[in-house]
C-alpha cells in the first residue's frame, strides 16, 4: 500500500478546528502564566507576615496560628521575621491533598 500527497496545506477547512483549539490553548496557558507572574512579582522575595499571609490568601490570625505551628519556616535576623515566597510555596505544596 502506497500513500501519495501532493499537495497540503493548513488553509484546509479540515485543520480549522486544530487552529482555533491551538489558539485557544495558548491563550488560556498565557492568561495563567501572566496570573502567576503578577502574583510573583507583586510581593517582595522575602516578605513581612502581613504580605506573606495575603500572599498565601489566607489572614494574618490563620497563617500564624496554624500554618506556622503546621511547619511554615520563619527567617529570624536580629527579631526581624521574614518568610520568603519560596517557603510559602513548598509549605502549600507539602500540604497540598
Amino acid at each position: 500500500m502506497e500513500l501519495k500527497i501532493d499537495k497540503l496545506t493548513l488553509d484546509d477547512p479540515a485543520f480549522q478546528k486544530i487552529d482555533e483549539r491551538v489558539i485557544e490553548k495558548v491563550e488560556q496557558t498565557q492568561g495563567t502564566l501572566i496570573s502567576l507572574l503578577e502574583k510573583k512579582y507583586q510581593f517582595p522575595k522575602y516578605m513581612n507576615k502581613t504580605q506573606a499571609s495575603k500572599y498565601m490568601g489566607v489572614s494574618y490570625n490563620t497563617m500564624m496560628d496554624k500554618y506556622v505551628p503546621a511547619g511554615l519556616q520563619l527567617i529570624i535576623v536580629d527579631g526581624v521575621i521574614r518568610i520568603s515566597q519560596d517557603e510559602c510555596d513548598r509549605f502549600m505544596k507539602a500540604n497540598q491533598k
